[in-house]
């Protein structure tokens, strides 16, 4: 009974070591998601409260998080890398916009949003084609 639970064990082992193989090493998809995510929070929140609007310290930490985040992922992964930066941006500026510049009135801050997203949008879209250019080589 012991040696049928031993070599059970052992099955086990051998397929996650075959599976950990054929995936590589790095970051899993949550990995993935909440790594740029802190680090895209904590760099835009900074540039807002020092300088009240995104700009170019901004841009290059979502060019930063995209290209670390293609490098580091899994190949299973790298969708994740590729889709988390321009989310992450989003839920970072609706979320330090109306504690920086912005008041809590909704024309405001939906102007406050907009103008920060065309800052930002060239480093989005360099970011995205590098990322998805990777998810898509082989």
């Amino acid at each position: 009974m012991s040696s049928q639970f031993g070599s059970q064990v052992t099955s086990l082992k051998a397929r996650a070591d075959a599976q950990r193989a054929t995936l590589g090493s790095g970051l899993t998809a949550p990995g993935i998601a909440a790594l740029p995510s802190a680090l895209l929070f904590l760099l835009i929140g900074i540039e807002i409260l020092i300088r009240d609007h995104v700009g170019l310290f901004s841009g290059l930490a979502i060019l930063l998080v995209n290209v670390g985040g293609s490098w580091l992922a899994r190949r299973d992964a790298r969708r994740a890398a590729a889709i988390t930066p321009p989310l992450a941006t989003l839920i970072s500026l609706l979320i330090w916009l109306p504690i920086g510049p912005s008041t809590l009135s909704t024309s405001r801050l939906a102007l406050d949003l907009l103008s920060a997203l065309a800052s930002l949008a060239p480093y989005l879209l360099i970011g995205a084609a590098f990322s998805w250019f990777r998810v898509f080589r082989k």
